[in-house]
């Protein structure tokens, strides 16, 4: 059973006429997604591109246009959130990076004496390294869909680690039965607003307001938001 299938289904089909479009299913369907990939721990399917920023330039490209030959094209939908840095060092190991942020978390000044000590410092210096680009902690949004807004506008060159879910689509989550109820729920608030022209809708316990089918799906959303929540490993960082 697809997931459309399985909303349908849901939502009372066949028994109930569901007066839903495949758009519609598309859009509840790209609202879970984009709440899935906000509040979800999806660290393992997280990857890194680094983009250069410059002196006086508060705008970088997520994007090259041409492409750069062998570029990663990143879709803005799927990026999570961004690292700065003053050279393309601190990344190098980035599948190990969120491992040590939550160390520093744990160990405070970095006294755990280790192998990979110095690389471990380094990333602690990473917070000072903002402040010496930027004269302040910086903070960024997307801006006109293909581009990295930086606040403050950087004070020296340096390098912007754009970190972006390497998914398809939604199909690597459409068996998640926390994704599957931002959907639902989603479907039902867009139902709701379909069936407006109807004052209630007939049922087998009764008839059911159009109010309360709106109401339903935004408690459903909300609870599938929480639960994400409530199971997430890692923040994101300084995320505007």
């Amino acid at each position: 059973m697809t997931l459309k299938e399985w909303l349908l289904t849901s939502l009372g089909y066949p028994t109930v006429n569901v007066e839903l479009t495949d758009e519609q299913l598309n859009v509840a369907i790209h609202f879970a997604l984009q709440n899935y990939l906000a509040y979800a721990d999806l660290s393992s399917f997280e990857k890194i591109k680094i983009q250069n920023f410059y002196s006086g330039n508060n705008i970088v490209p997520i994007n090259n246009d041409p492409p750069l030959p062998g570029e990663i094209i990143v879709d803005p939908d799927f990026l999570s959130y961004v690292i700065f840095g003053s050279s393309s060092q601190i990344f190098y190991d980035f599948e190990d990076w969120e491992k040590r942020l939550l160390m520093k978390t744990i160990f405070g000044n970095g006294g755990s004496i280790s192998s990979n000590y110095a690389l471990y410092l380094n990333t602690i210096g990473w917070f000072d390294d903002m402040t010496y680009l930027f004269g302040q902690t910086p903070t960024w949004r997307i801006y006109d869909r293909n581009n990295i807004l930086l606040s403050p506008t950087p004070q020296r060159d340096g390098k912007l680690g754009i970190v972006f879910y390497n998914v398809q689509d939604f199909t690597e989550f459409e068996d998640n039965i926390i994704f599957k109820e931002l959907a639902l729920g989603k479907a039902m608030v867009i139902l709701g607003e379909v069936y407006s022209k109807y004052g209630t809708l007939p049922s087998a316990n009764g008839e059911i307001s159009l109010k309360d089918l709106i109401t339903r799906g935004e408690q459903k959303i909300t609870e599938a938001i929480n639960n994400l929540k409530s199971i997430q490993m890692f923040p994101g960082i300084f995320v505007e």
